[in-house]
């Protein structure tokens, strides 16, 4: 097996995680706007001090954070697919332009 059947193997192993963390990204997007929802009701004030309160309080905090984490494990793993996806192209390109060479010898 060579390097790159390793690396396209990894990333169809990786696949299935892909979908569990781009669900994991949309939940965590709906459920941050969904606290926000249930949290500015409670508020008083003007809307900047409504907003300012719903965003200091734990529970978006948290909502917040919980949405960085899933949105930059989504990423690392969209970028690891492309990646290896560009090498497995680069890989191709070469094994074409070493069989153009070999005819060019023979």
């Amino acid at each position: 097996m060579t390097e790159i059947d390793r690396k396209l193997e990894g990333a169809r192993k990786r696949t299935e995680n892909y979908g569990a963390l781009y669900g994991r990204k949309e939940t965590a997007d709906d459920r941050m706007k969904g606290i926000y929802a249930l949290l500015y009701p409670g508020s008083n004030g003007t809307v900047a001090e409504r907003d300012a309160w719903v965003r200091s309080q734990d529970a978006y905090k948290e909502a917040v954070t919980d949405k960085e984490n899933a949105y930059a494990e989504y990423k690392a793993a969209e970028i690891y697919m492309k990646l290896v996806f560009a090498e497995a192209e680069v890989w191709r390109t070469q094994c074409a332009n070493d069989r153009y060479m070999d005819q060019a010898h023979r």
